[in-house]
């Protein structure tokens, strides 16, 4: 019921103004940022990914070409390169990827590199080891600043980060480790011979003998996963006594193989000789990881 004294054209008039001035507010307001498990990015999600370089670190930043601005630096691959993608985030020009590393052990059974999480047993999981083993996995990524939203640039941005591909991986990983993760014809090194100056102990060359062979570290990882067992390498012996290059052929994982190369590489022998002189040699290595 209209009151007297006010015209039904004035009402509606109004009305009118009333109404666009709300949707003029809104419209300057702008769309808020929203979560990516909505839309864009939301196929990473739940998805194990190769992390460039293999950064460790709990709070890793990024700019968009991928370059590491703080919080990591570079580490063993079975412990720092997969991480377990769990949320995807877009806001104030930033996108936050958090997440869990996945630790790897080498199954000399299968010959797989496996989670260690899946031979964890029920009484570990109760243990406090078990779950600082678990706080040290918790990861975040942010990577800034973000310039294109829609899909394309979401993939930019996650490419510069991460492989997109194992050939990547393949051709970042250290030499030592290409006998054994790298399956490719051509990438296994032809076995030494007198040929090339490097010999075997035996047939009248004399075994090294070891002067200053220290134990390696343990890797944090490994001590909290209460993991152990013994790496095989390959060493080259040179005349000198000293290690000239490693490379694995039976791998642990779990951040165990690079402590074992990093030690042996400083490791000191009498040389093998041959006929009375000092001569190179490729002698099997095995390195004991033990908790106690």
């Amino acid at each position: 019921m209209l009151r007297s004294g006010l015209p039904l054209a004035r009402i509606l008039k109004a009305s009118v103004c009333i109404l666009f001035c709300c949707c003029s507010l809104r419209a300057v307001a702008g769309p808020r940022s929203e979560p990516t498990d909505t839309g864009v990015g939301a196929k990473y999600e739940n998805t194990r990914m190769m992390l460039r370089n293999f950064y460790c670190g709990h709070e890793l930043r990024f700019d968009a070409t991928g370059n590491l601005v703080s919080g990591g630096k570079p580490g063993p691959w079975t412990v720092c390169r997969d991480i377990q993608v769990e949320k995807l985030h877009l806001s104030s020009g930033k996108l936050k990827i958090t997440g869990h590393r996945v630790y790897l052990f080498y199954d000399s059974g299968v010959k797989l590199f496996r989670d260690i999480l899946e031979i964890e047993s029920r009484e570990f999981k109760k243990t406090k080891s078990y779950q600082e083993m678990m706080d040290g996995q918790r990861v975040s990524i942010e990577i800034k600043p973000v310039q294109q939203t829609d899909d394309a640039g979401i993939a930019a941005l996650m490419s510069a980060v991460f492989y997109t591909s194992t050939e990547e991986f393949l051709q970042a990983v250290p030499k030592f480790w290409k006998s054994v993760v790298d399956p490719r014809p051509g990438v296994r090194p032809a076995s030494p011979s007198p040929a090339n100056g490097v010999f075997h102990p035996g047939n009248g060359v004399s075994a090294p003998v070891a002067m200053y062979s220290p134990d390696p570290d343990y890797a944090e990882e490994a001590r909290l996963a209460r993991f152990k067992g013994v790496v095989v390498l390959t060493a080259t012996l040179g005349p000198d006594g000293l290690v000239h290059r490693v490379k694995i052929t039976r791998p642990l994982g779990m951040g165990l193989d690079e402590k074992a190369v990093a030690k042996v590489l400083n490791w000191k022998f009498r040389p093998a000789t041959k006929d009375g002189k000092p001569v190179a040699v490729d002698v099997r290595v095995e390195v004991a990881f033990n908790l106690y």
